[in-house]
């Protein structure tokens, strides 16, 4: 299950909508073109939800999520507070103290302007309606996406008000998928190019001035991550490489495991990144995409060592080098020193997925399903 789960992991291609379902906007944060892609697994269970709640009685609501006893380790689960009128919802990221979470409710309709939920120390609030939230910081600068499709533009919610970004000059979109301590944001603008779109990685400095392009090399680049000394990881090509820039802008391929070819990078967490790596070499190989094995990747990228096949399908890295995301049938989990952590869910819920693990590397956020049929966004502590 872990393989094809993987193998669709990297598979992914982009498009020019924006996609709400969790796992794809957790991965927003991570590269804009997995966000636009077709839904993944958190998509066909938000389907199945869909159908749920048109059955559902006009005016019924689901029942409160009970909170599970403690899993071993004393790690446990519980369920985030939601706003008035809604009734499910997902994590998509959060700040590394925990304090800021960020999130998006269920249900949500693609074609309608964004919404964004952040819960700060648990109390949640919505964001303006047509900003999507992507990352958050431990000031609570959070960065994102307003408007959608090609008038989509990066932005940021600061002082209680989303503001757009600067763009390069010559860019026509832009979008704002990461944003570090110093308040640095990592993401990538779109440049006219031949015969669609140039992706160019960028990032913006404190204060949210002018951004920087990345070094390119003459291929689209991709930024996912910002780590707090101002290093960005990303992809160069269309998942042709993993690629990490230095804060001075200059960049350089990631290495990858013997006999692969192509992959991504996904984020970064102090010393360490995390991605995929594939047996093809993405856009290039064509065809050749669809039938190429890959793996997870994470770099140390202080010493340059690598470990990869790592059981888990993830969306997190911490500064300690742990993974969170997804194992086994789609359940939450913590990948940790070579071992897989299942991660508790809310009872009665079967599926759920790990998206952002906070510094401590015992804390993480997500998403479970409850026994009512919906996903609830919720917090594992002590794990």
């Amino acid at each position: 299950m872990i393989d094809d789960q993987l193998r669709d992991y990297a598979r992914r291609t982009s498009s020019a909508s924006r996609l709400r379902a969790e796992d794809v906007l957790v991965r927003a944060r991570r590269s804009h073109r997995r966000r636009q892609v077709a839904l993944s697994a958190f998509s066909a269970f938000v389907l199945v939800a869909v159908v749920a709640v048109a059955l559902r009685p006009s005016g019924a609501r689901p029942p409160v999520p009970a909170i599970t006893g403690a899993a071993p380790d004393g790690c446990s689960v519980r369920s985030l507070p939601l706003p008035a009128g809604i009734t499910g919802g997902s994590v998509i990221a959060a700040d590394p103290t925990g304090r800021y979470v960020l999130g998006v409710p269920f249900p949500s309709d693609d074609m309608a302007p964004a919404v964004t939920i952040l819960w700060t120390d648990g109390t949640p609030r919505l964001l303006p309606t047509g900003f999507a939230g992507t990352a958050v910081n431990a000031s609570g600068l959070v960065a994102g996406i307003r408007g959608r499709l090609e008038d989509r533009r990066a932005a940021v919610f600061r002082d209680g008000a989303v503001v757009d970004l600067p763009a390069p000059t010559g860019a026509t979109m832009s979008e704002a998928v990461a944003v570090n301590a110093r308040g640095e944001i990592a993401g990538t603008a779109y440049l006219p190019g031949t015969p669609d779109f140039s992706a160019r990685a960028v990032v913006w400095p404190p204060g949210q001035g002018a951004p920087k392009l990345l070094q390119s090399g003459g291929k689209d680049t991709f930024a996912a991550g910002v780590a707090d000394d101002g290093t960005i990881v990303g992809t160069i090509g269309t998942r042709e490489h993993p690629y990490r820039w230095t804060a001075a802008g200059t960049g350089t391929a990631l290495p990858l495991p013997s006999g692969y070819r192509g992959g991504e990078g996904q984020a970064v967490a102090g010393d360490w990144a995390v991605g995929t790596a594939s047996t093809s070499r993405g856009g290039e190989d064509a065809k050749d995409e669809l039938t190429a094995e890959s793996v997870v990747v994470r770099w140390n990228l202080r010493t340059g060592a690598l470990d990869h096949g790592m059981r888990i399908v993830p969306t997190s890295v911490s500064a300690a080098g742990a993974l969170a995301g997804r194992v086994g049938r789609d359940e939450p989990g913590i990948w940790r020193d070579g071992t897989v952590v299942p991660l508790p869910m809310l009872t009665g819920g079967t599926r759920g997925a790990a998206a952002t693990i906070v510094g401590d590397g015992h804390t993480v956020a997500g998403w479970s399903a409850t026994a009512s049929g919906l996903p609830a966004p919720v917090l594992w502590q002590g794990c």
